[in-house]
């Protein structure tokens, strides 16, 4: 804008209109400056013309034609009156005139594809936003400041100049000193000419996924920076003009020309050129420049002061050249060379320069790596030749042992830190000092055994191995976190009587041997997690302590098990840590063990060709180990919780101890295992139908201990009643034992005996009979009951049988319809639905069992062979009552040898219905059995005074004159 022009205005009167007067000054940067202003009302969507320096304030909405002459504009909206608001969008139709400027200083104003400008003055985007929404070439001359401009596109505010189509600046485009935003909704945007101090961001809608280009043509005096955001691009085609530095993560379109000159130091993580066309970069100045991301470079010169960091993947190509005091350092990078000076006898041609150069002035090369990936060698010599071309000849590495003696030992590559000895270098000045790739010893000599890193400092090794003592590894600041060094290698072995501890330091080894200790303090690490190839125990340990809540601290592709080893971890951080180890194979025993602390969880992927034992060991519940792959070998589970996952397979056998838990979470698997539930252990089932055995092994054998059960739960899983265990092999309880189920789940008979030893069994779940049932009791004496409800499987059922010599109590409300046989021992009815709706057969020497006082429904008639009973169990039963003992319903029978019971069968009582656990009083009573429609029926009736002597006057009569009755359903 030409400020000349700006004086105080008066207030001007259009045809149609009035516009608010205002008056202004020029600041500093000659640009203008309100002081007052005068509001009036304006009309909308009139056309403007204006004969003097004009301040135009519309409201919301307006789509305004403008012809301004040679007068200044400055375009502002009513809402950001009072500087509170700075929204408002308008549409401008055209501005046309002579040499008269325009300044948006508020609001968005968008131009559209009909949309015109004529005048030559220069346009000042500075405060508003100024909106290209259809393609347009602009020629007048652009100032680009900041913006306050809201958009309701969050991505799109602050943003001075908005593209959302093809743009050509054709005119000098100038960053203002305060610099500003660029952002793009679509389209792209070409610069003739760029220049000023300020500095260039770019942002970009995210409802536009498109890459969107910045052309830059030519540039004078241009020093600012320019970052590029991810999806944008720079096309820097001048191979003269010069910029003062790039970051960003966006991209460099090949063929450009990187001409940097600044004082500023900016990293650029993006992609720079490509395969087939790289870019041109010289560097001069006084600033650092640096490239993390993938960048292919067709030359490279440095001069002045400037500096050159390479990262990431990188391409060179035909010539670098360094003058002056520049440098170039090459940090962890993979460089491909693109010219004709591959590897020969044993010597790398890295980069080629003109004869016209004489050499590097400072060349840096840390952990440089060759194509292939692999790492040079600390120990190799670079050099420069006389035409400028760099070489590495490849050194040896050497073979170190530790030998800090003071407090201050300190491991780095430091020529005053001379902390090792070597018999083979000894003539070396080199011998004492560390280099990248050396193999290291740490032995059993006596000595300083803390070893010292720089903070955040990166050492690779070839191998390390630790000898028959004690170290610790830490960094400089003991109890940082903030940035943890690391050590990379090779292989780390830890011998046998030797331990490492290590604070503040992540090992980072392709392969770890474990016959000594490796202990990590966790707390002392950085929060992100560990990640190793191969660990190889050979009677060694893993201790883990503490976390710094990462949800995963440490990750193991394999775990291979040449010796007995175990995992130990100690945790008091509440962080839902896991560690997660991909396969599991080898032939030695392995033993994970947890704190009592905080919930730690061991996640194993495969267990390929595994045939050690794997035990779970310490006490508290806070132990999970996750198992995915199917397994065949023994597994104690001492503590915690065994977790099955999907559709792993158990084979083998699982010997589940006081306060350990094995949890089976797969669909339809077919385990094979004999799980052994011994006291305070439990099995719980939480798939649905997850528990299904398929062969002629495996099966459940349960022993808890008294006030301390073996335990087998069930378990709904999500509440959806559908989790189930479906039975087709053994389950053997052998006393004091438990099986039971939560939310409605249940297990389904499909053949299989659940067998009994003992006392104090219950099965308290909802079994289902599928198929024939068979429970065996074993011995006289031993009991089991089921209290849980049996039930009718939806796919039918073919039977329930009890066996053997002991007792099984049935207290459940059942409803099965299936044959009820009882082969030998004996089974209580101790509930009105015990024996279901189908007919009960009692075996030659088999009794059923009734208990006074309950009476039992009966649907379907009670065959008793010969030699069968009918126990009452009348404890706690009184003298003078009368009991209900069955009740028969429809047209069934009570039979004894095929012989319905006759009205009167008190004959039978002491043969055939025998009553247990009568009192002493209860005993001299008289007892009657009565079977008369459909009930059987057991009287206790007062006896004669010349048997019950012993009763007394008036206390016998009225006991002869009082009878009760007693039912039960």
């Amino acid at each position: 804008m030409n400020t000349r022009k700006l004086f105080l205005t008066s207030l001007l009167a259009a045809a149609t209109m009035s516009v608010p007067a205002y008056a202004w000054t020029t600041g500093a940067d000659g640009l203008p400056v309100i002081t007052d202003f005068l509001p009036e009302t304006a009309s909308q969507s009139d056309a403007l013309t204006i004969s003097k320096n004009t301040v135009y304030k519309p409201g919301s909405g307006s789509t305004t034609t403008f012809t301004i002459g040679n007068n200044d504009l400055v375009l502002d909206s009513l809402s950001n009156e009072g500087g509170s608001g700075k929204t408002g969008e308008f549409t401008l139709t055209s501005i046309s005139g002579g040499t008269g400027g325009v300044w948006f200083k508020s609001g968005s104003w968008k131009l559209e594809s009909s949309a015109t400008i004529s005048t030559t003055g220069d346009l000042y985007l500075q405060g508003g936003q100024f909106w290209v929404s259809a393609e347009k070439t602009i020629a007048n001359d652009v100032f680009l400041g900041t913006s306050s401009f809201i958009a309701p596109e969050g991505d799109l505010a602050r943003s001075a100049l908005r593209i959302g189509a093809m743009a050509n600046l054709t005119g000098t485009t100038t960053i203002l000193s305060e610099g500003t935003n660029i952002a793009f909704q679509g389209g792209a945007l070409n610069i003739t000419k760029l220049s000023g101090s300020g500095n260039i961001t770019t942002s970009q809608w995210t409802g536009d996924t498109g890459t969107r280009v910045i052309t830059v043509e030519n540039a004078e005096d241009f020093t600012g920076t320019i970052s590029l955001a991810n999806r944008i691009q720079l096309n820097w085609s001048s191979s003269t003009a010069t910029f003062g530095g790039l970051s960003g993560s966006g991209s460099v379109a090949g063929g450009s020309n990187l001409n940097i000159k600044g004082a500023q130091n900016t990293t650029f993580s993006g992609t720079v050129g490509s395969s087939t066309n790289g870019v041109a970069l010289a560097l001069t100045g006084t600033g650092a420049q640096s490239f993390t991301g993938t960048s292919y470079f067709s030359t490279v010169s440095v001069a002045d002061t400037a500096a050159l960091s390479l990262g990431g993947t990188v391409s060179l190509a035909n010539t670098v050249s360094v003058s002056g005091s520049g440098s170039v350092s090459v940090n962890d990078s993979v460089i491909f060379i693109l010219n004709d000076n591959y590897k020969s006898d044993n010597t790398w041609t890295l980069i080629s320069g003109a004869s016209s150069v004489g050499g590097w002035s400072n060349l840096t090369v840390n952990n440089f790596r060759q194509s292939d990936g692999s790492l040079f060698s600390g120990r190799s010599e670079i050099s420069v030749g006389t035409s400028g071309a760099v070489t590495i000849t490849e050194g040896t590495p050497a073979s170190l042992v530790w030998n800090g003696t003071s407090e201050n030992s300190t491991w780095n590559t430091s020529t005053t830190n001379k902390n090792w000895t070597n018999a083979n270098l000894s003539s070396e000045d080199k011998a004492d000092i560390f280099y990248t790739l050396d193999n290291v010893t740490f032995g059993a000599e006596a000595g300083i055994r803390t070893v010292k890193l720089a903070d955040g400092s990166a050492l690779t090794v070839g191998d390390m191995t630790v000898k028959g003592a004690e170290y610790t590894f830490q960094q400089t600041t003991k109890d940082s976190a903030s940035a943890s060094a690391s050590i990379s290698g090779n292989t780390l072995r830890i011998e046998s009587g030797a331990k490492l501890t290590s604070k503040t330091v992540n090992l980072l080894f392709d392969d770890i041997v474990l016959a000594g200790q490796l202990s990590l303090d966790a707390d002392k690490f950085s929060a992100s997690a560990l990640t190793w190839g191969k660990l190889t125990f050979e009677g060694g340990t893993l201790h883990i302590e503490d976390t710094q809540n990462a949800s995963e601290f440490l990750s193991i592709r394999e775990v291979v098990m040449n010796g007995a080893g175990a995992i130990t971890s100690k945790w008091s951080r509440d962080s839902g840590t896991k560690f997660t180890i991909g396969t599991l194979s080898g032939t030695g025993d392995l033993s994970i063990s947890g704190g009592t602390m905080e919930p730690i969880t061991y996640s194993i992927g495969t267990l390929s060709g595994y045939t050690g034992k794997l035990s779970m060991a310490g006490t508290g519940n806070n132990l999970t180990v996750e198992i995915r792959g199917n397994f065949g070998g023994v597994i104690d589970v001492n503590a915690g919780t065994l977790k099955m996952m999907s559709s792993a397979v158990l084979g083998g056998t699982v010997n589940i101890n006081d306060g350990g838990m094995v949890n089976l979470t797969g669909t339809e698997t077919n385990h094979t295992a004999t799980f052994k539930v011994n006291a305070g252990g439990t099995l719980k089932v939480t798939g649905h139908d997850s528990f299904k055995y398929n062969d002629a092994n495996g099966g459940i054998v349960m022993t808890g201990a008294e006030g301390n059960l073996a335990k087998f739960v069930i378990a709904d899983k999500n509440g959806e009643n559908y989790a189930s265990m479906t039975l087709s092999k053994n389950i053997t309880l052998k006393g004091n034992t438990l099986v039971s189920s939560e939310g409605g789940a249940s297990f389904n008979t499909f053949g299989g005996t659940v067998t009994a030893t003992g006392t104090n069994n219950t099965i308290s779940s909802e079994i289902k009979l599928r198929s024939a049932f068979m429970v065996e009791v074993t011995n006289l004496g031993d009991m089991l009951e089921i209290s849980g409800a049996l039930t009718k499987h939806s796919d039918g059922n073919n039977g329930f049988k009890k066996t053997g010599n002991g007792v099984l109590k049935l207290s459940g409300r059942n409803n099965y319809d299936c044959a009820t046989t009882i082969e030998a021992g004996r089974l209580v009815a101790a509930s009105s639905s015990a024996l279901g709706s189908g007919k009960t057969t009692v075996k030659s020497g088999a009794e059923l069992g009734l208990v006074a006082g309950k009476a039992v429904t009966v649907t379907n008639g009670i065959d008793l062979e010969s030699g069968a009973k009918l126990v009452v169990d009348m404890t706690g039963q009184t003298a003078g009552t009368e009991e209900i003992v069955l009740t028969l319903i429809s047209n069934t029978a009570l039979k004894y040898s095929e012989n319905a019971f006759e009205l009167d069968c008190t004959s039978l009582l002491g043969s055939v219905v025998v009553l247990e656990n009568l009192s002493e009083t209860l005993s001299a009573w008289t007892q009657s059995l009565s079977y008369s429609g459909n009930t059987l029926k057991l009287t206790m009736t007062i006896p004669e005074p010349s048997v019950f002597g012993l009763l007394a006057g008036l206390g016998a009569l009225a006991l002869a004159g009082t009878r009760r009755r007693r039912r039960k359903a």
